[in-house]
């Protein structure tokens, strides 16, 4: 099939293969390290997860998904300091992350009930 003269198909398979070589990439530089210093991370990066978040909060708009990462990166950085200065888990910061996407997702959610609602009001209507 083909849109534009161009094939879906391989578009689609030269995209996934360029996303696959940008995040192995990544990885490997993860990986091994920064600066010529291989380094063992106590914990797995939390990039991948953040955004999503990210993705999810900015409803896929670029200047939703810029406030989004912006707030998340105030959460991020402002977390390092609050045991210090408020005497507060800095793991607070984690919990309030995770509201968030629990509640942007229960939106979501009702969105969706909402239409299959109404499609089921209009399905009986036309009956």
């Amino acid at each position: 099939m083909h849109y534009a003269g161009m094939s879906i198909k391989e578009n689609i398979i030269l995209t996934m293969t360029l996303s696959g070589l940008c995040a192995g990439v990544g990885g490997v530089i993860t990986g091994l390290g920064t600066f010529q210093g291989i380094t063992i991370q106590g914990t797995l990066p939390s990039e991948g997860f953040n955004g999503i978040a990210v993705a999810l909060l900015g409803m896929n708009h670029p200047l939703g998904i810029f406030l989004s990462a912006l707030l998340f990166g105030i959460l991020n950085v402002g977390s390092r300091f609050m045991p210090n200065s408020a005497g507060v888990p800095d793991e607070m910061a984690q919990v309030v992350i995770a509201c968030i996407i629990f509640f942007v997702g229960t939106a979501y959610i009702v969105d969706w009930a909402k239409n299959k609602l109404q499609a089921l009001k209009q399905a009986k209507g036309k009956e």
